[in-house]
Parts: structure tokens; sequence; C-alpha cells
């Protein structure tokens, strides 16, 4: 399936210059080194075999105990490769051609891609409002006989919407009652910036929630494809089962190496939330000044800015005011298109160690274009 996306990137590489590219989602900040040497003390040859089809047992072990509140146990983990994998393979173990799986508008573009590749029936409910107010009462009229689970992630890819206390007791409470699985996606659970926001390891995730977890964006792993799914054992026997079929096991030396993770200081993770809020921060001032209407957003990595009063009947789609855009200016937005909405933009974190002067230039850039 072609995306938006294809057409901003070859418009950005005819551009002439220099691109300002805030396309990609990628950490702004090192693995931690606790991670890093031990990589270095356990990756070599003696781990080049398949290791166990659920993950290494002992981390399979630190991550019930990190994502838990003393309820879980190794059983209730599985390893996989990365959070994308994951979602794979537990769509894999739930669904079958024709079953449906709910999630928000706008959504992370890969739920309803796997869902149809897999023969499901993705179902989009649009998002209203900030922590998803409302939304569990308005997606539970599209329920039906072949509903099987419900997706979201929290914080939102790309909305950085995140889910207050009431709005998942809500959702669990009402998935319960339908008897579908919730899903959580929590790759961006690392980074959330508002008040009153759920820590979704204090919720019993055995009859219904399952959550998703990933160290590509919480420990700037994205090439390691370190992710895992947490849920009851009957479904981790499933959810291993599939990614055996689909992919084996995720790789083991990057599995040895997250070992240390009981030893990275909380520090680590103060610190790269901090440097997230700041980028984040810097970006929305470039993007007012340049009169666009900009938010931090509740948590994650991306900006989610309307940009509907700029389209006109020349060019009245969004893939088309960023191939524009891309073109004549060499700024490279996501259109909203892929993420199932039309008429807004994604602005991933600015990259490198001239990060602020790439803001400064894409501040420039906009302004010029107006």
């Amino acid at each position: 399936m072609k995306r938006a996306l294809d057409g901003v990137i070859a418009a950005l590489e005819r551009y002439p210059g220099d691109p300002v590219n805030l396309l990609v989602g990628e950490p702004c900040f090192d693995p931690p080194a606790e991670i890093q040497e031990m990589f270095g003390r356990t990756g070599g040859a003696s781990a080049s075999g398949y290791g166990p089809p659920g993950g290494e047992p002992e981390l399979r072990a630190i991550l019930a105990d990190r994502e838990g509140d003393g309820s879980l146990g190794p059983e209730n983990v599985v390893v996989t490769h990365g959070a994308k994998g994951g979602l794979l393979a537990l769509f894999a173990a739930l669904i079958e051609p024709g079953d449906e799986v709910i999630h928000p508008l706008p959504c992370y573009p890969a739920y309803p891609a796997m869902i149809r590749k897999l023969g499901g029936v993705p179902v989009g409910i649009v998002e209203h409002g900030d922590a998803f107010e409302g939304w569990a009462r308005e997606m539970f009229t599209a329920v039906g006989p072949r509903t099987r689970a419900v997706v979201l992630s929290s914080p939102s890819n790309p909305t950085g919407t995140t889910l207050g206390n009431r709005e998942l007791s809500r959702l669990i409470h009402s998935c319960r009652k339908h008897g579908l699985r919730l899903i959580l996606d929590e790759a961006y659970a690392a980074f959330r910036f508002a008040g009153g926001i759920v820590e979704s390891s204090a919720v019993d995730p055995r009859d219904t929630l399952v959550r998703v977890g990933s160290a590509s964006k919480s420990l700037a792993l994205c090439g390691w494809r370190m992710g895992w799914v947490i849920g009851d054992p009957e479904l981790v026997t499933l959810v291993t089962g599939a990614q055996a079929a689909l992919l084996n096991p995720p790789a083991t030396p990057p599995q040895r190496a997250m070992l240390a993770l009981p030893e990275v200081p909380e520090s680590y993770f103060y610190g790269i939330r901090r440097a997230v809020y700041g980028r984040l921060e810097m970006l929305v001032g470039a993007m007012r000044r340049a009169g666009f209407d900009a938010e931090i957003p509740a948590g994650g990595f991306y900006l989610w800015i309307d940009i509907r009063d700029r389209l006109d009947p020349v060019i009245p789609d969004t893939a088309g005011w960023c191939e524009r855009l891309a073109e004549e200016r060499g700024v490279g937005f996501w259109p909203g298109e892929d993420f199932g909405v039309l008429g807004w933009i994604r602005l991933a974190l600015p990259q490198g160690d001239r990060w602020r002067e790439e803001v400064q230039e894409l501040e420039r850039r906009l302004s010029a274009e107006e």
C-alpha cells in the first residue's frame, strides 16, 4: 500500500539543498552505558545459536519485576522483535480472517496495516479531546460479534494523547464486559509529561489488559529490535507460538545486554524525559512563531498540528501540501493521511548535535513559505 509519506520522501530527495527532515521518530539521546557495556561483554560468538522461543528466562524475569507490581512472573512475559514484532505476533494469536480490531483515529499506521495483512478488519473510531475522554463510550458502539480486541498507544503516536486513570479503568471494564482484549502499546511510556497519568503496572493484566513494551525509544535501542508483550500465561503461550512461526526468537546478544537493565539508574530516565521535553518546547516555539498552532503534547516524541486552514482548492489534501513544502522549502513533515486523518501533520524530534540550528532553520523556511 502506497503511503502519503513516500511522496514527501521523494520530494525531499529532489530538493537541491540540505533538508530539514522531521519525519522519523528516533531518540535524541544515547543508550544507557550499563547496557552498552554489557553488550560488549556478552555479544560474542557464544550467543550465535537460537535462543528460547519466548526470550531469555532471566530477561523475562527482569521485565516481569520491572513492569509489574509484584504480581507478575516470567510466565507473563514474552520477549519480542521490538514492539512492532510483538504486535504482529499478538494480532496473529488473537484474530482469524474476518475478525475485527478497534483502534483510534489517528493511530500508528502499523495497526491497521498488520490487521489487514492477517485477514482481519481494522475498525477506526475518531479520537476526541484529551486523555481519550469519551472515546471508550463511543468506541463500544462499534463492537460486533467478530470484534476481538481494542488497540491503542499511550502516549499516542502521533497525537501524544495519554490515558488517564479514569479512562483506562473504563476501557478495561468495558473490554472485560464484552470479552475483548485491550492492547496497550506503551512504546512511549517513558515520556509522559502530564499529571494524573495512569501507571499501567498497577493494573492486573491477567484477563483483559495486554501491554506491549519496547526498548527502542526509552533506551535508544531502535536497531536492536527489543520489545515485550505482557499478559496472562495462556496468551503469552499463544504469542510465543505465533512469534516462533512467523519470526523465530529475537536475537540473543541484545537480550543478554538487556540483563543490565536493573543497573540503569533512575536519573537516566529523568534525563531523557527532560531532553525530549526541551526539544519539544523549542520546536513548539519555532512553529508558533512561524504561524502554526502548536502545543506541547501530554507525552511522546511528536507534535500533531492542524493545517486544515492552510489547504486550498489547488492542493486540498495534506499529502500534497507536505510534498510541495518538501520540494520548495526542503522541509519534511509526515502527512496525516498515513495516520488515518486528513488535514494534520506529524513532526518528530530534531536530531543530531546541531538540532538547535535545525529548528532555527525550520522556522526561517516556514516563515518564508508564508
